[in-house]
């Protein structure tokens, strides 16, 4: 959310009411344990900033209720540049609404939000200024956690490569976390161990510690899941 126009073929858009679920369905999702996290907010390819006024109740709810957010970062892939491209997808779209800066004021107004950007670096060097905002918002907000779905799958090895690695030189190998989308797991495995650089601990950060620690699972939860 919000659902961009021309999607309702691919997402549940909520035609009812413009694209933005039901208040009130959400908190009841949340409430009963079926909604942990909101996302992918889709700024970019509806165009809408996220500071917009009809976003407010949203990030208050996400705020309130401890859920983290999923932002569709970076700017794309534009409209007809996607795997699978879809010709009537989102009139809308606007790549800015994508810069992580547009973040600031949400973070700003709630400091104890979780948002986690998604596909960085999946400009690889087309927009060096993505990765100025995105490296200062890292700094400037220690809850801000970042994956590199598309990135880490799609993009060339170099570009994935290089861009993990300005991540961890910035001081930030603690806020990287495994991102998939639609990618098989392999593939994106096989490059994180084709990574000669990275240690042991910094694997084991990225596959699972750092996430563990973003979405506050319990010991008793880790254990399980290390068993």
């Amino acid at each position: 959310m919000p659902c961009p126009r021309n999607l309702a073929d691919r997402y549940d858009c909520f035609p009812e009411t413009g694209g933005l679920p039901d208040l009130d369905w959400l908190r009841e999702g949340i409430d009963s344990g079926q909604i942990g996290a909101f996302h992918e907010m889709m700024f970019n390819y509806d165009g809408t900033p996220p500071d917009s006024p009809k976003m407010a109740p949203f990030w208050e709810l996400a705020a309130s209720s401890g859920i983290p957010v999923g932002v569709h970062t970076w700017s794309g892939p534009p409209p007809g540049r996607s795997i699978r491209a879809n010709p009537n997808c989102c009139p809308d779209y606007d790549g800015e609404m994508g810069n992580p800066a547009k973040l600031r004021t949400i973070l700003d107004r709630h400091p104890d939000l979780k948002i986690w950007l998604q596909h960085v670096g999946s400009d690889g060097n087309r927009n060096p200024e993505l990765w100025d905002e995105t490296l200062s918002l890292l700094a400037d907000y220690p809850n801000v956690y970042v994956e590199m779905s598309i990135t880490n799958s799609l993009l060339p090895f170099d570009l994935y490569e290089s861009g993990l690695t300005r991540l961890i030189d910035a001081g930030f190998e603690d806020r990287i976390m495994l991102g998939t989308d639609n990618v098989s797991l392999d593939t994106i495995l096989d490059r994180l161990n084709r990574i000669e650089s990275l240690s042991d601990e910094q694997r084991s950060a990225i596959l699972y510690d750092n996430a563990a620690r973003f979405l506050n699972l319990d010991d008793k939860t880790r254990r399980q899941h290390h068993e």
